[in-house]
Parts: C-alpha cells; structure tokens; sequence
C-alpha cells in the first residue's frame, strides 16, 4: 500500500499540514511520470493520466491561497503554470510540469521536520478537527 493509499484510509489526527502536502506533491509526481512514460500510442492511458494529475493539481491548488503571502503567491503561480503545461500535452510540457512539481516536493520533504515541530508547538495551526476527511482526488 502506497504512503497515498495510507493516507486516505488513516485517521485524520494522525496528519500533519506538511505530511499532507507531501503526500499530494507526491502522487502528483508519481502520476506526471506515469504520464511521462505511458506510450504516445496510448491516447486513452495518456488521456487517463492527464485527468488524474488535473484533479491532484485542483487539489493541491485549493489549498494554497496566494494572498497569504509572498511564498505562498509563487507556490500557487509555478503550479497554475505547470498544470497548464498538460494543455500542450506534449512530452516537453509533462516533463516541465513534473520538474515543477519535484521540485517543490523536494522542497517541502526538507522542511518536514521543522514544519511538523512548529505545528506540534501551535506555531503552525493544526488541521481542523474533524469527524471526516474526504480527499477527492481518486
């Protein structure tokens, strides 16, 4: 069972903001390079990849909100630039999209530990408690 799959199934108490952007980030990555790879004969596998890294890229972009801040404004523009790259829908764009992607993944896997430590001190707020998450994203 992917880290993913785990995830959707877990308590939400368990979860950490950064353990969940990590985890989106990833399945993003995971999917673009499934798309990267998938044969250009394949237009219904190509076309299958497309739609799911559109709604992980929807997912991911409900959660920022770009006039948090000056971080936050680049996050939500480098993604709306990369998930317009599946537009083109030529191995150029994926592979520009998923460079996007990986890098900001790479990014938020070396904050982890910091990001986990202020959100357990109440520095970070910590998800809304709630009876049930849903990720809609499958």
């Amino acid at each position: 069972m992917s880290s993913y799959q785990s995830y959707r199934q877990s308590n939400a108490r368990e979860w950490t903001r950064i353990k969940m952007l990590i985890e989106l980030y990833g399945e993003l990555e995971r999917t673009l390079q499934r798309g990267i790879e998938s044969d250009p004969a394949e237009t219904s596998a190509l076309a299958k990849h497309q739609l799911r890294a559109m709604k992980l890229f929807v997912a991911v972009l409900e959660g920022i909100n770009p006039e948090h801040d000056e971080v936050a404004a680049n996050i939500h523009r480098l993604m709306v630039f990369a998930m317009g790259q599946l537009g083109e829908n030529t191995p150029a764009a994926w592979k520009s999209a998923h460079g996007i992607v990986s890098e900001l993944l790479s990014a938020f896997r070396g904050i982890e530990q910091e990001a986990t430590d202020l959100e357990r001190s109440g520095a970070i707020p910590p998800l809304p408690q709630q009876t049930q998450y849903q990720l809609s994203v499958g």
